[in-house]
């Protein structure tokens, strides 16, 4: 049915998308250490996912400069890569691949119940942070990229559009979905410490708050409502299909649009856009040093984005019923003539990825060994979007200095979106001037990529 290739349509450009949010990445340091960092201060990155942990840089005064900073991941819950590229990569000779029954069932055996293809990426053009004086506290001012996208495919929509509907059987594919959004950030941050007493259990209480200015670049949110197919025993096809799909775009990126006939503007360009969407967010967070522990708390992206520009809010929705036998343009012309779509409004509201962070650091002394420090993070989205999760996220991790002039190594495990645990590995070197990580969220699928890509780099400067 026409209404299900059109799905299928939507689902083929999107595999072509190449810490924000719970499953967010972050600078390199952190994710080489398991994505952790939320009470983490060692040589303080101003990109730090709780605002407090600024002020708690182990030097009295500093001036920090980050750039570049760049990170990106993927990962296909539905099929390992190695059968993403055998199904959709074509054959041998560069052709396309016929499936047949025994590539169908096995195609369709790597679903669960809904399969995902989830991207993100994040580019920190700069990061300032600057801190003259612990009574006066520390001042940041960072700018962020952040993409992701995110496609939910049902089972029950791969098996039909594999295997054709099979009689007195209802397929239901109503968690289908396809999100995608592009934003950029202008982050300002303060933090000082409120309390001191190296007498009590309670050494110190840190808060900081953080103020950020959205632009939105790019948008799509499609959500079908409901989906459903059935024939009966004697071959009349009926069936349900509505949603709503919200989008917006740039001109300059209207290629990335995919429900638009519009190719792109190149005025502004991809690295600088004209803005359809803002918004402001902001920060709040604390950190307290209790003995040798370091305890984390805080709420970050509090607030939504208004999109405006080039936005449209559509309803959509297809009950077709065939119940005769009908050459294939009669078909067409039905579902044609079936399918309702309307524009409701020219623009919406999408919330910013507010998540808990709650983190631990511990360091440990290992006498003639360097230094070691342990972190243990948890995060916790509170929405599903193409940049966040209300899936939980577990992270610990360590960092390694042998000593000085010799390379630091961090590792780390944590789960992921796909429910999967992953093996972070990463190096630095530190010099009094300059620090210099890079890292991978998962390091077997970095050798040999299975269903999971991730890289991490990052220039962290020290003038003083």
């Amino acid at each position: 049915m026409r209404i299900l290739f059109l799905i299928l349509a939507i689902i083929i450009p999107s595999f072509l998308f190449a810490q924000y949010g719970g499953f967010g990445v972050s600078d390199a340091r952190s994710m080489g250490m398991g994505n952790t960092g939320n009470a983490y201060h060692h040589e303080i990155l101003p990109i730090s996912k709780n605002p407090a942990v600024m002020a708690l840089s182990p030097d009295t005064s500093f001036f920090r400069i980050v750039i570049p900073n760049f990170s990106t991941r993927a990962a296909i819950t539905a099929m390992p890569l190695e059968d993403f590229n055998y199904f959709f990569g074509g054959d041998d000779d560069g052709n396309r691949r016929v499936l047949d029954n025994e590539d169908k069932q096995r195609f369709l055996g790597l679903f669960d119940d809904t399969g995902e293809v989830l991207f993100s990426g994040r580019l920190n053009a700069l990061a300032v942070s600057f801190q003259p004086d612990p009574e006066i506290g520390a001042f940041g001012f960072s700018i962020h990229d952040y993409g992701g996208a995110r496609l939910a495919i049902d089972q029950e929509l791969a098996d039909v559009l594999l295997f054709g509907n099979q009689r007195n059987r209802t397929y239901d594919f109503d968690e289908t979905a396809l999100q995608f959004q592009y934003t950029r950030s202008y982050q300002f941050r303060y933090s000082r410490y409120i309390y001191h007493d190296s007498d009590m259990m309670l050494k110190s209480l840190y808060g900081g708050i953080a103020l950020k200015y959205y632009q939105g670049f790019a948008y799509t949110d499609l959500q079908t409502s409901a989906g459903s197919i059935s024939t009966n025993e004697y071959n009349q096809i009926s069936g349900s299909f509505s949603g709503t799909r919200n989008s917006a775009f740039a001109d300059a990126l209207n290629g990335l649009n995919i429900f638009s006939d519009l190719s792109d503007n190149e005025d502004g360009g991809i690295a600088f856009p004209e803005s359809v969407g803002s918004g402001i967010g902001f920060d709040i967070g604390f950190v307290a040093e209790i003995e040798d522990l370091d305890v984390s708390i805080g709420v970050t992206d509090i607030g939504s984005m208004t999109w405006d520009t080039n936005a449209e809010v559509e309803e959509f929705s297809l009950d077709p019923t065939i119940d005769g036998l009908y050459k294939n343009d009669k078909i067409d012309t039905l579902l044609d003539d079936g399918l309702t779509n309307e524009i409701v409004g020219n623009s919406f509201e999408s919330p910013l990825a507010t998540t808990l962070r709650i983190g631990f650091h511990l360091p440990v002394d290992i006498d003639d060994w360097g230094d070691l420090d342990l972190a243990l993070d948890y995060n916790q989205g509170f929405d599903d979007t193409a940049v966040n999760s209300t899936m939980p996220r577990i992270s610990a991790g360590a960092h390694w200095q042998p000593g000085e002039w010799i390379p630091s190594l961090l590792t780390g495990l944590s789960n992921d979106r796909t429910g999967s645990i992953r093996w972070a590995l990463g190096i630095g070197y530190e010099t009094p001037v300059l620090d210099f990580y890079i890292a991978t969220n998962d390091l077997l699928n970095s050798i040999s990529p299975d269903d999971y890509a991730s890289v991490a780099f990052t220039f962290a400067f020290k003038v003083f």
